[in-house]
């Protein structure tokens, strides 16, 4: 007689985490965040930001305070170290606005977005999970410009009567507010845009056309008769309605930003379509 070996129930599969837990917003944006701070680019971008804006920040002051000496004025210098230390803000939200479309355009031309999608199959939380970090980036960038650009013209400025007045705060830290929120717009922009490009050249193009190109045209058609329309439209254009925002009053404070967002919230939902309904 033949003895059979009892047969072995099969060994239970393994639990597997949840595919909820690996893919929670916060692990994708610690994901995105590494994959930022482990990449060469966004740090030589943080650098130039800063070196130029502090370069282009030390001449205004300095033709300032020639300025100043053949025609001196009185009371606090919280509007005119505001200016000096704003006035770089083009470049740097041109800036800004490569590095955001290079931190998707980047994953699209080695092929990485493959990865980054299998890993979150859900396309608008990485998309999210971009937008947050580059926030955090820019609005870290921005501080450190602005406490660096605002501690050097304070020192130019010593000895005369310009000098920070934290008596009034509005004056003394919303403008450097405002350049952050300008900033963060340019680079979700170009976030947006390389969303939807797919290019680092393309978005790049786009960026310098809208940042820098199509306000000029609107200079160029002010004295022509019947172009009034232009002019008034160009208030729409991004960097208009940054200026307006930073270095505007009243209502044309919250109408730029209101632009702004509304440019924002337009790219980046063209983006996202793109990236759901496109392969990648």
């Amino acid at each position: 007689m033949t003895l059979t070996a009892p047969q072995q129930a099969p060994a239970a599969a393994p639990v597997l985490p949840s595919s909820g837990y690996q893919l929670s917003l916060g692990r994708v944006i610690r994901s995105e965040a590494i994959k930022l701070v482990t990449l060469r680019s966004p740090w030589i971008s943080a650098a130039l930001t800063i070196a130029i804006s502090l370069g282009i920040t030390t001449l205004m002051a300095i033709s300032l305070r020639n300025f100043l000496d053949q025609a001196p004025v009185s009371g606090g210098g919280n509007a005119m170290i505001a200016q000096a230390v704003t006035m770089p803000l083009a470049f740097t939200a041109l800036l800004v606005t490569i590095t955001g479309s290079m931190l998707i355009t980047g994953e699209y031309s080695t092929g990485m977005i493959r990865s980054t999608l299998t890993a979150a199959p859900d396309r608008l939380r990485s998309l999210f999970a971009k937008a947050i970090v580059l926030v955090g980036y820019t609005v870290l960038v921005s501080v450190i410009t602005s406490v660096f650009g605002v501690t050097l013209v304070s020192a130019l400025f010593a000895g005369t009567d310009v000098a920070l007045d934290f008596g009034d705060l509005s004056g003394a830290v919303l403008p450097y507010v405002y350049s952050a929120v300008y900033l963060v717009a340019a680079a979700l922009l170009g976030l947006g845009f390389g969303y939807l490009l797919r290019s680092g050249a393309g978005a790049i193009a786009i960026a310098v056309g809208i940042l820098f190109i199509l306000p000029i045209v609107p200079q160029v058609l002010a004295m022509a008769p019947g172009m009034e329309w232009v002019v008034e439209a160009a208030r729409y254009l991004p960097s208009n309605a940054g200026n307006a925002l930073v270095q505007g009053s009243g209502d044309e404070v919250w109408q730029g930003a209101l632009i702004l967002g509304g440019w924002v919230v337009a790219v980046l939902s063209l983006g996202a379509i793109a990236l759901k309904t496109r392969d990648a």
